[in-house]
C-alpha cells in the first residue's frame, strides 16, 4: 500500500527534466529513481512530416519512438515516458512525425498512424473501431474503471507491469512478488491512468457515479508547456 500510495505515483507525476518537440521542462528531479525524463527527440518544436527519406531517418540500431507531431498531450509524454523506463528503450529517440512512411520504420509507435496491433507495436487509439479498455484487453485484471483507453492506457496495458517492477527493483526491491506488482499495477491504473484515459478521450466524470476522479490534473500540466500560440 505505501509503494503504490507513494513511491509510484510520485515516479510518474514527476516528468522532468525533460526535452519534448525541442522543449525544456522545468523542475529536476532529484534522483533517477523518480524516473528521470529523458526524451531524446530528432525533430524541433512545431515538428512537420519529416523530409528524410524514410530508410535512412535512423542509424543503425538506433531504436525509435514514433509518435504525432504538433500540439502534444499528457497521454502520449506519459507513454514515451513509460517506455523509456525499459530496458529496450531506454535510450531510444522519440520521432514527432504523422508521416506515415517514416512511422512505419519506428521500432514502436504510440497515439498516431489510426492502428492497434500490438503484434507489430502499433499504439493508436482515435480510430473509429477502437473501444478497448484494461478490462477488455486484460480480464484478469480486474480494474475498477471501465475507460477507453488513451496511448498512456494501452502503453500501460502492455508494459505498465515491467515498469513497475523496474521502479522497484531501483528501489531495492529486487524480485518482487507478483501479488505485490499486480496490486500496484491496479492501484496506479484507477487512480491516475484511468484519469488521463478519461480526459484524453472527452470521458464525462459523471453518468450518476463517477467514472473517474482527477487526482493530479497532470494532463492540464504537460499541455501548458504548449507554447500559447499553438
Amino acid at each position: 500500500r505505501q509503494l503504490s500510495s507513494r513511491l509510484l505515483p510520485r515516479a510518474f507525476t514527476n516528468l522532468s527534466p525533460a526535452t519534448f518537440g525541442g522543449l525544456h521542462l522545468r523542475h529536476p528531479i532529484p534522483h533517477p529513481a523518480d524516473f528521470t525524463y529523458r526524451f531524446r527527440t530528432t525533430s524541433t518544436f512545431p515538428a512537420m512530416s519529416t523530409a528524410t527519406e524514410p530508410k535512412r531517418f535512423k542509424e543503425d540500431g538506433e531504436i525509435v519512438i514514433g509518435t504525432h507531431d504538433g500540439v502534444f498531450h499528457c497521454d502520449e509524454v506519459l507513454a514515451c515516458f513509460m517506455l523509456q523506463q525499459l530496458p529496450k528503450y531506454e535510450r531510444a529517440t522519440v520521432r514527432r512525425t504523422r508521416d506515415l512512411k517514416v512511422l512505419d520504420q519506428c521500432d514502436i509507435v504510440v497515439d498516431v498512424g489510426a492502428v492497434f496491433d500490438p503484434d507489430t507495436n502499433r499504439y493508436d487509439h482515435h480510430q473509429a473501431s477502437f473501444q478497448e479498455t484494461l478490462n477488455s484487453l486484460r480480464p484478469e485484471v480486474k480494474v475498477k474503471r471501465e475507460i477507453r483507453l488513451s496511448s498512456a492506457g494501452l502503453i500501460y496495458t502492455y508494459f505498465g507491469e515491467e515498469v513497475i517492477r523496474k521502479v522497484l527493483e531501483r528501489n531495492s526491491i529486487a524480485n518482487p512478488e507478483e501479488e505485490l506488482v499486480r496490486g500496484v499495477y491496479r492501484k496506479l491504473y484507477d487512480t491516475l491512468i484511468a484519469e488521463l484515459d478519461g480526459i484524453d478521450n472527452g470521458v464525462p466524470m459523471f453518468e450518476g457515479e463517477p467514472k473517474y476522479t482527477i487526482n493530479t490534473h497532470l494532463s492540464a500540466r504537460v499541455s501548458h508547456f504548449n507554447p500559447a500560440w499553438n
